[in-house]
């Protein structure tokens, strides 16, 4: 939906960036090394296998053609009416990039994928993902390798599932099991309802992903570690149908925006050098 606009104040924002927020991630998985991973967040629009993913789902109105899930190794859910689960043609899980810890059916790793109701099978239009696979207290992550000190401008869009039904979510960075909520300001949105400047621990748009009603929103991450989780975790959600539903997300990423360096006098404050 590509509605973002560059960040004022972001001298204030470090001043609230999170680092001291409460309610660290516990641990998901064994810590990888930063050799190991990508710089950046691979995949963050959801289109590498996206749309392919989709297509593999039944063309019935009653199962939702335009949604289904992926699990960690590229089985797709075919066939919810009979429980088919079908492998995607080239699926590489690092390509796609996207990790979670939600399960369905006997599942795991389970990420679910949308598009606009009225794509066709062969669409190459926009993909996004939805927190809430199967359940409601869930997330996805990913891990990238990170420069310790230096000052990280994250930024993605953000939907509700349902008209009527405001969804909220946390951005959670650190260091793997210890992430904490970050503070986001609101920058941009397609929703009259969601005022643009808002600041907050907690993300919450009203406007809903079918109805192109993003919001975008972005803050500031100081890394501590060579390796970091960037956490996206529901707060709210709706049990429905004996899944889940809750808090749309898309063009996810996040670039160096003021790498620090030392006095060499022997003072302890950073000096902010930015990146032409």
């Amino acid at each position: 939906m590509n509605i973002r606009k560059p960040m004022a104040g972001l001298t204030a924002l470090l001043c609230s960036t999170g680092l001291m927020a409460a309610g660290a991630m516990g641990a998901q998985a064994a810590e990888p090394t930063a050799s190991d991973l990508p710089t950046q967040i691979i995949n963050g629009d959801f289109q590498t296998f996206g749309n392919e993913i989709i297509d593999i789902k039944e063309d019935t109105v009653q199962w939702l053609p335009w949604q289904t899930f992926v699990d960690r190794d590229g089985m797709v859910w075919q066939s919810p009416a009979a429980g088919i689960w079908s492998p995607l043609d080239g699926w590489d899980r690092d390509l796609f990039g996207w990790r979670s810890d939600d399960a369905a059916a006997g599942h795991e790793g389970v990420v679910e994928l949308q598009r606009n109701t009225d794509s066709k099978d062969g669409s190459r239009g926009n993909v996004w993902a939805e927190i809430c696979a199967n359940n409601v207290d869930s997330y996805i992550y990913q891990d990238v390798a990170t420069t310790p000190g230096a000052v990280y401008t994250w930024h993605l869009d953000h939907a509700a599932r349902n008209a009527g039904t405001p969804d909220s979510m946390q951005v959670m960075i650190g260091t793997p099991g210890h992430e904490t909520a970050q503070q986001a300001t609101r920058v941009a949105s397609n929703d009259p309802a969601d005022k643009v400047g808002k600041t907050s621990d907690t993300i919450t748009t009203h406007g809903t992903g079918q109805s192109d009603g993003w919001s975008t929103y972005e803050g500031v991450y100081v890394a501590t570690s060579t390796v970091t989780r960037f956490t996206f975790k529901a707060v709210t959600g709706q049990e429905a149908y004996g899944s889940a539903e809750g808090n749309l997300i898309d063009d996810i990423g996040f670039t160096i925006s003021w790498p620090l360096t030392y006095s060499l006098n022997g003072g302890q404050s950073a000096i902010p050098n930015k990146e032409q």
